[in-house]
């Protein structure tokens, strides 16, 4: 049997893989005509809806779904996720990596590839490719534990966002892609490398809360720095928002990384 690790880490493999996919052939459905990638996202959505409908949820795991249960939920998973100084230093630690990262893969990421003043179809092709590398880098590198130790884990995100995010006020045109894609890559490391510590430090029985818990968080900051960033984008550009990104890398997930490693004392 696969381990919840192993199967998450397939699952974000093929998600990029399709995302990516999407990327690439947008920008040439935007060059037939500028509705076709909206009229497929959405015949997309509807197909997944479809799909989910016959999904099958095991009856014994069925709780009837109130506004009080949910609200429970929530306070479980906050809980689970802070109860002792390993897991909340853990929680901290995934919340500000996502927090920086998860814009960017959402919102910035899309912005910057705009100012770099690529074309709609070459961009598609480029931010395809930056995702399917990514991922494919990272999933080989997660397969092999002698590379990917915990300690060098850890001090991966502080590394690579520090210098992808960093000089983001001087990316100008091709040279700008590699911290680009470094940018993009800290983000799905998230999902593929931070995810496991994450799942091994919570309870199985409040595993799933722990995580939605952490997650509402992450989204509570994403909607705060993409409100924030408009002002700065209409006046500086996406290129300074990056390196505001860096600056906040630089001030919390690099401290949180360096207690967090110290605290796991003989772990390599």
């Amino acid at each position: 049997m696969q381990s919840y690790s192993h199967v998450l880490s397939r699952n974000s493999f093929w998600f990029q893989i399709g995302l990516a996919t999407a990327t690439a052939t947008g920008g040439f459905l935007f060059l037939l005509w500028y509705g076709l990638p909206y009229l497929a996202t959405a015949a997309a959505s509807v197909a997944a809806a479809i799909l989910a409908y016959f999904f099958i949820e095991p009856k014994i795991d069925t709780v009837r779904f109130t506004f009080n249960n949910y609200i429970l939920q929530i306070k479980l998973g906050v809980k689970e996720a802070f109860k002792s100084k390993e897991t909340t230093l853990m929680s901290l630690y995934y919340i500000v990596v996502a927090g920086i990262t998860w814009p960017n893969q959402l919102y910035f990421f899309d912005f910057m590839m705009v100012e770099l003043r690529f074309a709609d179809d070459l961009r598609g092709i480029i931010m395809g490719a930056i995702r399917i590398l990514n991922v494919i880098v990272l999933t080989t590198l997660f397969k092999n534990s002698h590379i990917f130790t915990r300690k060098r884990s850890i001090y991966f995100f502080p590394v690579v966002m520090l210098l992808c995010f960093l000089p983001g006020i001087f990316f100008r045109g091709w040279w700008a892609l590699p911290f680009v894609a470094g940018a993009v890559m800290a983000g799905t490391g998230r999902w593929i490398i931070l995810t496991r510590y994450t799942n091994e430090m919570y309870d199985s029985k409040y595993r799933a809360t722990a995580i939605s818990a952490l997650s509402m968080i992450v989204g509570i900051i994403y909607v705060a720095i993409t409100s924030l960033s408009g002002p700065v984008i209409a006046a500086y550009g996406v290129r300074t928002v990056y390196t505001i990104l860096g600056v906040f890398t630089l001030t919390t997930v690099l401290p949180l990384s360096v207690v967090l490693v110290r605290s796991h004392k003989g772990v390599s």
